[in-house]
């Protein structure tokens, strides 16, 4: 699928980060990209052309209100788009957010220096192969289930960090025979 035709919201405090966002996606052939400064900005733009944004990408921390209000606000029962796919993304890598951002309704969740592979294939998961939406009393957002598939990047991870040597876990890149057990 070509995301020329995407149109993206960034929302980012730091110019230096929305702008560097805005190029990455450039680079992806996403051209369409409105930037946003704040919260309140970025849900100004959302309300009023929900009709044209296909993903939000809104940054954690935020000086007004946190990107967490942002996405709470896309998923509330009142919003023009709920389905909108959003990417949160932070520099911060704290479980808390990660698990903060899934029960709130991410899509996915970045952590920065973003690189242009990571956020196309976030976007490209996001947009081009959704999972079923869940609207409930409960939660609003993608399906967390992977169903039959495995989730994006789970190849690579059992490339990079286990080897099956003798039956037993071990250290990927570790010779045959001197693997080191995993506690």
């Amino acid at each position: 699928m070509s995301l020329e035709n995407l149109r993206a919201l960034v929302v980012d405090d730091s110019d230096f980060s929305a702008q560097l966002i805005k190029s990455l996606l450039g680079a992806i052939g996403v051209e369409a990209v409105v930037t946003c400064r704040s919260v309140e900005d970025g849900l100004t733009v959302f309300r009023s052309r929900p009709d044209r944004i296909d993903v939000a990408i809104i940054d954690w921390v935020m000086p007004d209100k946190g990107g967490i209000e942002m996405l709470r606000a896309v998923r509330a029962a009142d919003s023009p788009n709920r389905k909108l796919p959003v990417i949160m993304i932070s520099g911060e890598p704290l479980k808390e957010r990660v698990e903060d951002a899934r029960r709130a309704g991410a899509h996915d969740f970045l952590v920065k220096p973003l690189s242009t592979r990571r956020l196309e294939n976030a976007i490209r998961h996001a947009v081009s192969d959704p999972r079923p939406f869940i609207i409930s009393e409960a939660y609003v957002g993608p399906d967390r289930r992977w169903h039959n598939d495995d989730p994006p990047g789970s190849d690579r991870r059992a490339r990079n960090c286990l080897d099956e040597v003798d039956g037993s876990p071990s250290v990927a890149g570790a010779p045959a025979g001197k693997s080191q057990a995993l506690g």
